[in-house]
């Protein structure tokens, strides 16, 4: 089965959670993993501008925004997340992401830094608005510097519609390479999200929809163990381009909503892939 090019992948997976994609993992957020590698459609907080910066200034991207209703009267609001771990092929990595929106003013930033053992490092940066309330739209700019190969400058688009309720369906769509940076154009990624009810999420991410290489698909889920919403169990299944592995991950947010932790394992040969990351939010809860 065919990979996107495996090089500039190495590297960029550490500045974006799409990646999955090529099988390797989205390295800001073990939230992610534990969901089956889900990015496109879920809430992805800290690490939104890089899973899908089309919901970066949407406020259902971000799990301490669920209890604000209404939302607060601030002007700010954002979480800065570190993660670690280790990949199929047992190399280490680690990264930081910040991503924040202005509620007042419908946009959002943010930016991330990541580097990999035998991989090297990345930079990139994303902005978002939101078009009325139901819309958002948004890009991402990634520099990948490499240990083998060249230099590249990546740049994608994405798109979220979330539906107007307290617990919307998020579709996501997002445009890879728009500029062809490192041969990529022309894929597509295409997420769901759907919250059951308060305490079930499920998603479904279609990768490269187009099968411009060969079109993936993750399922994952969510489980809010107790009525407090500080506890969080995940499951799923990632497409690595040869077999769907399962995963499985945890999480916790203190009662105060401002510390949150997460760990994501998946069954990936010849070594499991794992991931641990710390966050704190900014703003009020």
């Amino acid at each position: 089965m065919k990979s996107l090019p495996v090089v500039a992948a190495i590297v960029c997976v550490v500045l974006t959670a799409g990646a999955w994609a090529q099988g390797f993992g989205g390295r800001f957020d073990a939230r992610q993993l534990g969901m089956g590698g889900l990015s496109v459609a879920i809430d992805n907080g800290a690490s939104q501008w890089s899973a899908n910066p089309g919901g970066i200034a949407l406020p259902g991207s971000y799990e301490w925004a669920h209890r604000q209703q209404p939302a607060p009267p601030i002007k700010w609001n954002g979480a800065l997340l570190g993660a670690v771990g280790s990949d199929a092929r047992e190399n280490t990595f680690e990264g930081f992401t910040y991503t924040g929106f202005s509620t007042s003013g419908r946009w959002g930033l943010g930016a991330g830094w990541g580097q990999g053992t035998d991989e090297g490092s990345g930079f990139g940066l994303g902005a978002g608005c939101r078009l009325g309330r139901d819309f958002g739209v948004g890009f991402d700019w990634q520099e990948c510097d490499p240990d083998y190969g060249d230099q590249s400058n990546v740049i994608n688009f994405g798109v979220l519609y979330q539906q107007p309720k307290q617990q919307p369906l998020r579709i996501g769509l997002i445009a890879r390479d728009v500029f062809n940076g490192r041969d990529d154009s022309g894929v597509f990624d295409l997420g769901f999200a759907y919250p059951v009810d308060k305490r079930l999420i499920l998603g479904l991410d279609v990768l490269d929809l187009g099968n411009k290489f060969d079109a993936m698909v993750n399922f994952g889920m969510q489980w809010t163990v107790n009525t407090k919403e500080d506890w969080k169990l995940r499951a799923g299944l990632l497409d690595d381009g040869r077999a769907h592995r399962l995963t499985a991950g945890a999480g916790y947010v203190d009662p105060k909503g401002r510390w949150f932790a997460d760990f994501g394992y998946a069954n990936t040969e010849p070594s499991a892939t794992w991931e641990g990351s710390v966050g704190y939010h900014f703003g009020s809860k």
